[in-house]
């Protein structure tokens, strides 16, 4: 996954030191309910699974060249996602049932949608240049997104990889 750039979507970037990823045009829950990322803002209300409510701090999109994840309504359980979704390799889907602990051998993980894939309902589409929007928040979060519970990217704290 390359960054191409990343530029301010609304007002100055804050320097928040959490952020999520998420492909422009995706649902995101909001305290007034879901709103696309593309039209959020420094100040929102996000709901999220670990705090109920968290402001976001910074919004900025940019450009990356990825070979996305497409997830279909339902594959991850009833309303998981609530419809088609497109996400990042890196965008890590927490997991409360049995593929955690297939996947980890936990009963809840934070799993790197890239290691969902199953070629039918999880698919990684072809390289292309997507538009991305970076929540910043002031600690790490796991957020609502188009009905899955997303967190930090592969990598960050708490996540599982390879």
């Amino acid at each position: 996954m390359q960054i191409t750039t990343f530029v301010p979507a609304y007002g100055p970037v804050t320097g928040a030191a959490h952020a999520l990823y998420v492909i422009g045009g995706t649902p995101v829950l909001t305290l007034d309910g879901e709103r696309k990322a593309d039209g959020l803002a420094s100040g929102d209300r996000i709901i999220s699974r670990d705090s109920g409510m968290t402001v976001l701090r910074s919004h900025c999109m940019g450009a990356m060249s990825v070979a996305p994840i497409h997830i279909k309504a339902g594959a991850l359980g009833p309303n998981r996602p609530e419809t088609d979704v497109t996400v990042l390799p890196e965008s890590c889907i927490l997991l409360r049932d049995w593929r955690a602990t297939e996947l980890t051998g936990l009963s809840a993980a934070l799993v790197p949608a890239e290691r969902l894939v199953d070629g039918k309902n999880i698919v990684q589409g072809a390289e292309a240049e997507v538009t991305v929007y970076e929540l910043g928040f002031e600690r790490p979060h796991v957020i609502y997104v188009a009905g899955l519970e997303v967190g930090p990217l592969a990598g960050a704290p708490g996540t599982t990889e390879d």
